[in-house]
C-alpha cells in the first residue's frame, strides 16, 4: 500500500492516478440536408484492410452518381490520417493519397461517429469479411438483422 502511494507520487503510472469513470452519453441520428447522402464506413479488424474501406466507400458513392456525401467513420485514427491531421503510415500512403484526391475534388465530408451509431455498418463489414463477398444494399433491401440495427 505504501509502495503504491510512492509510485503515484512519482507520476510513473498515470493510469493509477485517474481511475476510469464511465459516463453516459445520449447518441442520436441527425438527418442531413439534401442533396447529401450519408455513408457509414467501418474498418474491419478481420483482415485489417486499413484505409482501403474508406477508398472503396468513396468509389461506391461515385459509381452510384453520388458526389455529395457525409461519410461517418468510427475510426478517429483513419479520420485524422485522411484529413491530414495525423501523419500517414507508409504502408497505406498510396491509398490515403487517393482518398485525399477524392476529398479535394468532390463534396465528401468526413466526420467521426461513435461505434454505437455505426452498428449496422459494423455488422455488414463482418458479414462481408467472413463470406469474402461484397454486396450493395439500400436501406429497405438490407438483410433482416441489419434492418433492426438501422431502426435503432
Amino acid at each position: 500500500m505504501a509502495e503504491d502511494t510512492r509510485v503515484l507520487g512519482l507520476h510513473l503510472v498515470p493510469f493509477l492516478q485517474h481511475p476510469y469513470k464511465p459516463c453516459t452519453m445520449i447518441l442520436r441520428y441527425i438527418s442531413f440536408p439534401s442533396p447529401y447522402v450519408k455513408l457509414n464506413v467501418d474498418k474491419s479488424s478481420i483482415g485489417n484492410p486499413e484505409a482501403m474501406v474508406l477508398l472503396e466507400g468513396l468509389h461506391l458513392c461515385l459509381d452510384q452518381g453520388l458526389t455529395q456525401a457525409i461519410v461517418k467513420l468510427n475510426s478517429s485514427t483513419l479520420l485524422n490520417v485522411a484529413t491530414g491531421v495525423a501523419e500517414c503510415m507508409w504502408r497505406i500512403f498510396s491509398v490515403v493519397s487517393q482518398i485525399k484526391a477524392l476529398l479535394n475534388a468532390r463534396s465528401f465530408i468526413l466526420q467521426h461517429c461513435y461505434r454505437e451509431l455505426n452498428a449496422a455498418a459494423d455488422s455488414l463489414t463482418k458479414q462481408a469479411s467472413t463470406s469474402r463477398s461484397s454486396s450493395t444494399y439500400h436501406a429497405p433491401g438490407c438483410p433482416f438483422d441489419i434492418r433492426g440495427l438501422l431502426s435503432l
